[in-house]
């Protein structure tokens, strides 16, 4: 992990205050490989749909860095965009233990539907409670440039 962060960018990290830093370029590329893939992995099948869980998990850690979790523990949260049909992982974002769960979700629902084929022109979003964030939900009632705009689950 420590060679896709940059020093300078973490210097704003405080330990009692959620922090998430710019992708680094090395970072951002790793995104679009992981894009290429996505591509690759669908490969003629051309899908039109695309149910994303957005969630988040917390994982213990003994590293002296790691920041502590509400609960206490150090561990870190990252979040996971997951394409349900296809069985992939289309975004993720590593975070420190103290980022809310709430903190900053919309750029990575972004960038999962970023990675998915141009032939997807229904996306669902499903996720927990952590989603129930105004700007989040307001996003996705808006059109997505070249596609329709995301769909809950419950709608038809």
């Amino acid at each position: 992990m420590n060679a896709f962060h940059e020093e300078e960018a973490l210097e704003e990290r405080v330990a009692h205050q959620g922090f998430i830093p710019e992708e680094t370029v090395l970072l951002r590329g790793v995104a679009a490989v992981n894009r290429e893939l996505i591509r690759k992995a669908v490969g003629q099948e051309a899908p039109w749909k695309a149910t994303i869980d957005l969630d988040s998990t917390l994982i213990e850690t003994h590293k002296r860095e790691a920041y502590t979790t509400y609960l206490g523990e150090k561990e870190y949260h990252p979040v996971i965009a997951y394409w349900a049909e296809q069985d992939l992982v289309v975004a993720d974002e590593f975070r420190d233990g103290n980022v809310p769960a709430t903190m900053a979700l919309l750029p990575v629902l972004q960038e999962a539907i970023l990675a998915l084929p141009e032939t997807v022109r229904l996306v669902r979003f499903r996720s927990d409670s952590a989603a129930y964030v105004h700007e989040l939900l307001d996003w996705c009632r808006k059109e997505i440039p070249g596609r329709p705009p995301v769909r809950d689950v419950g709608e038809n």
